[in-house]
């Protein structure tokens, strides 16, 4: 699961950076659709890392059969309140402690609504490693439509492994205008391209922070369908993915680097193979480009300055 986009959906003031509190309820399937859990939170990424985490999960090893979860995106914490209550007595989840008391169920109907509505993949079945063994034809024919801004920095902060990941945002917020001014070069002067043939993505609540004149509109975020790519021709990738504990377990047999680039891949798959199209690509990230660059084979990239 790709849950690292949800972080810090909370208020702080760190560094200037104000991030607005979301509310939340969410729902836990299996592979049968059957309805496992519902909760609510404020903090989607921090309440799913703690359902998740070794130990939940050794207290409560149903949630090994998690295999989707459905979240709502509600006003206010009245109505996640209210509803969470509700659709328990209502659908009735297999594993609510509350849903056991009884066997009433509400004889009134809430009516509530929707801010935004999607699907995470379960942290434990979610196979992020897809394209992990794309062969070497394949490879090169990504190399060959492909494109990489070798954009390097002195500035020792900026070199760091950990830079662009969430942590690393939210503790280097001074950056963030020095980051925003690449993409925007990158964009404007590297490409010179329309706006809608640009593309760029982030964490979902980073992307207020990272948005910039020229560029806003051609945010991407990892849930959306590939098909959003089909006009892009740059495209700046704005993130740096840490596999959980969880995911490293069960990926154990795979080299847990390639979590960090998975989507990535993905994106650039799409575009120079399956639509055969040319795409120059910027990684402010020295390890994502790294794990790149590895993955892809050193001597097949096409790096410019």
């Amino acid at each position: 699961m790709i849950l690292s986009k949800y972080l810090y959906e909370y208020k702080i003031n760190k560094g200037g950076v104000f991030i607005e509190k979301k509310y939340y309820i969410y729902k836990m399937f299996d592979e049968e659709e059957k309805l496992l859990y519902i909760g609510k939170t404020t903090y989607l990424y921090g309440r799913m890392n703690a359902h998740f985490s070794k130990d939940a999960i050794s207290k409560q090893p149903w949630k090994l059969d998690v295999d989707k979860i459905e979240v709502m995106e509600l006003n206010n914490q009245y109505d996640i309140d209210i509803v969470e209550i509700y659709l328990i007595g209502k659908e009735k989840p297999k594993y609510n402690i509350v849903s056991s008391i009884d066997n009433c169920e509400p004889t009134i109907n809430v009516k509530f609504n929707e801010i935004n509505k999607f699907i995470l993949n379960s942290p434990v079945k979610n196979d992020v490693y897809e394209y992990y063994k794309l062969d070497h034809d394949t490879k090169r024919k990504i190399c060959n439509n492909l494109q990489i801004w070798n954009k390097k920095y002195s500035n020792t902060d900026l070199q760091k492994d950990n830079t662009l990941s969430l942590t690393w945002l939210k503790n280097n917020s001074n950056y963030i205008d020095f980051i925003k001014n690449d993409i925007s070069n990158f964009f404007k002067h590297k490409c010179n391209l329309r706006s809608h043939e640009i593309c760029w993505t982030t964490y979902d609540n980073m992307k207020d922070l990272l948005k910039g004149k020229g560029y806003t509109k051609g945010f991407v975020n990892k849930n959306e369908s590939l098909s959003v790519f089909n006009n892009c021709k740059a495209y700046a990738y704005l993130r740096n993915d840490y596999p959980s504990d969880i995911q490293r377990e069960n990926k154990n047999n795979i080299d847990v680097n390639f979590y960090a680039i998975h989507y990535l891949v993905k994106v650039i798959k799409y575009i120079t193979v399956d639509l055969d199209e040319e795409l120059i690509l910027f990684i402010p990230s020295k390890r994502i480009l790294r794990i790149l660059i590895d993955w892809l084979g050193k001597e097949n990239i096409n790096m410019f300055k």
